[in-house]
């Protein structure tokens, strides 16, 4: 610095005397830095202090200038004109389908459905029914699924029912997506629902619905004489676990509807969209279904499974897929079965199209090993499980997607 000061006032022609004390002074601190450096102590940390000192002055000062001369007029006068960058208002008259959240806490897009002319207005119109959690980067052509873990029960579907708080939760997979949420630190999309299961299941055909629990006549077009209806567990179910009722009295069509079209939809449209993306990455891509299951009971001699793998009698994924599943959860000492008695739903069954490079696995996991059947609350076996889902993803992630991609080929040319 005193160097460049003399040479400096040399340039401006500064008196002989000015020079030669700036040129003695940064030869002074030269020599001194190389051979005495402890001459210099005091005056560094001089310096330091009066950076710091400086610092504490400016920093704010110039922040706000910026602040409260820059930022705060703009946004003033953006408020005035009615703008909203950050869209951050969501229209009252719609039902909010998602929110698309990444695993760095951005916020996305909400997408929803306009309401119908006399429609209801969606219980979730101030806040998402199910989000996706996205990775940073997209590693493996995998994608995760949790639709039944979902625990944000609107007030008034509680006013609706004759349940009390623990009854009505007993067809909730708790924790399920708890138990995988550490899919999109290692590269995959995670998806999973906020509403609960007894609200809405997704795992069902989009009208499934019980003529006795609605005022009138439904519409044309219903199923409504599926197994699933008839105990009580359509797309809007009748009752929970051990049949209990759910509902105090009849429900409107138009309840029903607002449900599916607000939530349904747009949550298998969501799904839809992270299969085509991993599809389009990686030119196969692989959906796993994740559910919890009460404790089975023993039949016979045998012991009954903590894991049932479902690929609904091989034909929703390749066997390469199901086989590392079963190899995961056997090698940690879980007792495993295949398809008994859970195959896949309607979600395993409608999107597992292995010819086109589609691949479906749904998971099943005994409750029992992580939480409390009757409080619902997790246990000190939560952590284990949460692991062995870990080495689940893992394992998943590591498979090459050309093994895929090749079964694909050997079955349509099979076929």
């Amino acid at each position: 610095i005193f160097l460049a000061l003399a040479l400096y006032a040399n340039s401006k022609n500064a008196a002989s005397l000015i020079i030669g004390l700036l040129l003695l002074t940064s030869g002074f601190f030269l020599i001194s830095s190389f051979f005495y450096q402890a001459l210099l102590t005091p005056l560094n940390k001089a310096w330091f202090m009066l950076g710091l000192a400086l610092g504490k002055v400016v920093s704010p000062i110039v922040l706000g200038i910026i602040f409260f001369g820059l930022i705060t007029p703009i946004a003033l006068i953006a408020r005035l004109i009615g703008r909203d960058e950050l869209k951050l208002k969501r229209p009252k008259k719609c039902s909010v389908g998602q929110s698309i959240m990444d695993n760095r806490g951005d916020s996305g897009q909400s997408a929803g459905i306009v309401r119908r002319r006399g429609s209801l207005q969606s219980d979730y119109w101030d806040r998402p029914a199910f989000e996706t959690v996205r990775p940073r980067r997209l590693t493996a052509p995998v994608v995760f699924n949790s639709a039944h873990s979902g625990r944000d029960y609107p007030q008034r579907f509680l006013d609706m029912t004759r349940l009390d708080h623990l009854s009505i939760r007993q067809s909730e997979d708790a924790f399920v997506d708890a138990l995988v949420a550490r899919a999109p630190h290692m590269g995959t999309p995670l998806l999973r629902a906020h509403f609960p299961r007894c609200y809405l299941d997704v795992n069902r055909e989009p009208w499934e619905l019980d003529p006795a629990m609605f005022e009138g006549a439904l519409p044309d077009g219903i199923n409504s004489a599926s197994p699933r209806v008839a105990a009580g567990l359509g797309t809007l179910a009748r009752v929970v676990a051990e049949n209990k009722p759910i509902y105090r009295e009849p429900l409107t069509f138009q309840d029903a509807r607002m449900r599916i079209e607000g939530i349904y939809q747009p949550y298998h449209a969501t799904l839809q969209r992270l299969l085509s993306e991993a599809f389009t990455a990686f030119g196969v891509a692989v959906l796993v279904d994740c559910h919890s299951m009460p404790r089975l009971p023993r039949t016979g001699d045998r012991a009954a499974p903590d894991i049932v793998l479902g690929d609904r009698y091989g034909t929703t994924c390749a066997p390469i897929i199901i086989d590392l599943a079963e190899m995961v959860f056997a090698s940690a000492g879980m007792r495993v079965m295949r398809n008994r008695p859970y195959a896949g739903g309607f979600v395993t069954r409608s999107y597992g199209r292995p010819r086109h490079g589609i691949h479906a696995l749904q998971v099943e996991v005994s409750r029992h090993l992580y939480m409390n059947e009757v409080t619902l609350e997790r246990h000190e076996g939560f952590d284990m499980v949460r692991a062995l889902m870990d080495r689940l993803i893992v394992a998943l992630i590591g498979l090459d997607p050309a093994l895929l991609a090749g079964f694909s080929d050997d079955k349509a040319a099979a076929e």
